[in-house]
Order: structure tokens, then C-alpha cells, then sequence
């Protein structure tokens, strides 16, 4: 019974897209951040006095900025803190403050890395420097020398 009535459709076909359901996402997202790199110094790292600062996000765009990550990607051995935070949209002109720990429980600088990971193009995968150097630090903030104590300035090879 079937095949009949495909020998009577005579072989066209014609369809058609009506996806009254779906909305369509209107604008560009257009993430802006403060500060561009953290400077933590003269932590005390005797006591383990910690630092914080904060970052803070904007969206200027005109559409919905969805940060899919705020996370450290590199703690520089544990010298830097942030509370994950993954799955957050912000509405145009919206803004979001995250807070980034510094704690040194050593004589020795650190460098580690927050990364931000977004649906604007221009940052899908930012990494935002991040610094620390305990009290009394004279050296270069080179991430595990101690140039304070050995007076090594890097010029020597030694």
C-alpha cells in the first residue's frame, strides 16, 4: 500500500526551515579587565601574611559575555589562590569582581598565572601575570631565586 502512494508523489520534494522555537543570541560580547598583572610585594612570609587584590570583568559588548573559567592555571608553587568559578554569563555592562590570594611561606619570589576563558574572540583564553615577592626582596621577580641573599644579579653566570 505504501508503494503506490511514492510512485504518485512524483519524485519532488520540497522543505522548509521554520524554527519558531530558536532564538538567535544578538550582539558581540566585549570583555575589558583591571589590572592587566598582579604585583603582590612584601608579603610577609615569616607569619604567612597573605595578600589579596581584585580582578575585575566588564562586559561592554552588546551581547551576553560567558566566561566559561576564572581559575589559576600556575599557582607558582602554591603562592597564589583564586576560588574556581566556571559557568558565569554577564549581561551588557554587567561587571563580575573575582579575588586573587598571595601567600609566600618562604624567602623566594613567585610567578604563577590566572587564566579567564571567554566567549569573546579577542580573549577565549586570557592568562593574567601574576607576581609576589616577600619583605625585604632586592632581586628581580624571577619565580624561585633568591638573588636577595646570594647577591647574584644574573650577570655573572653564577
Amino acid at each position: 500500500m505504501i508503494l503506490p502512494l511514492l510512485l504518485a508523489c512524483g519524485g519532488e520534494q520540497q522543505f522548509t526551515n521554520n524554527n519558531n522555537n530558536g532564538v538567535a543570541e544578538q550582539g558581540v560580547a566585549a570583555m575589558s579587565y583591571a589590572p592587566l598583572e598582579f604585583s603582590f610585594t612584601d608579603l610577609n612570609w615569616e607569619d604567612g601574611v597573605s595578600q589579596s587584590a581584585e580582578l575585575v570583568i566588564t562586559n561592554n559588548g552588546d551581547g551576553n559575555l560567558s566566561l566559561s573559567v576564572v581559575d589559576i592555571s600556575d599557582s607558582g608553587g602554591g603562592a597564589f589562590y583564586t576560588t574556581e568559578e566556571t559557568s558565569i554569563v554577564l549581561q551588557p555592562e554587567a561587571e563580575r569582581t573575582f579575588t586573587v590570594v598571595a601567600t609566600l611561606t618562604e624567602f623566594t619570589d613567585a610567578i604563577g598565572e590566572l587564566r579567564v576563558k571567554s566567549n569573546d574572540a579577542d580573549y577565549l583564553d586570557l592568562r593574567i601575570p601574576l607576581y609576589a615577592t616577600p619583605e625585604g626582596w632586592t632581586g628581580d621577580t624571577t619565580g624561585g631565586g633568591d638573588t636577595a641573599e646570594t647577591g647574584d644579579t644574573g650577570d655573572t653566570g653564577k
